[in-house]
């Protein structure tokens, strides 16, 4: 192989790796197996990294109180944070958060189980256990306005 060969086959290597690296950002962000054909696997797909900076995009919305585009970047976090880490407990968590701000109590509740199912750090339950408290309180506050009881 002469050199002029050996440099054109190099550039369409970095070329494919580029773009494979490419199809992979785009596989992880949108949590989709669409890139299949390139083989990747599942752990290949997640990032813990990636998944927080992108709950921490979600906190900056929740802060200035956007809470339907935090539940968009905490439902891109879960996607993304490796199955058994905290970051997905802990994305969950966040998510439960948003959807209790929007008054969404139920949505909250099943959020609030995933985390506890998905290794959600010890440390920070006693705030996730609060939110789910207040959760429940809400629901029963609206099912009693909903069907009052009667008196006997």
């Amino acid at each position: 192989m002469d050199a002029k060969s050996s440099q054109l086959k190099a550039v369409k290597n970095d070329l494919l790796n580029k773009k494979l690296q490419h199809y992979r950002n785009l596989c992880e962000l949108a949590c989709s197996s669409y890139f299949s054909s390139f083989e990747l696997t599942q752990k290949q797909l997640k990032s813990n990294v990636l998944s927080k900076k992108i709950r921490e995009e979600g906190n900056e919305l929740l802060l200035i109180l956007d809470y339907e585009k935090a539940v968009e970047k905490y439902n891109e976090a879960i996607c993304l944070a490796e199955i058994g880490s905290e970051h997905l407990g802990i994305s969950y968590a966040n998510r439960s958060a948003a959807y209790f701000f929007m008054q969404q109590y139920d949505e909250c509740l099943k959020s609030i189980n995933f985390a506890k199912q998905s290794n959600y750090p010890e440390r920070l339950m006693p705030k996730l256990l609060e939110r789910e408290k207040k959760s429940l309180t809400f629901l029963n506050l609206n099912v009693e306005k909903k069907f009052p009881k009667r008196a006997e």
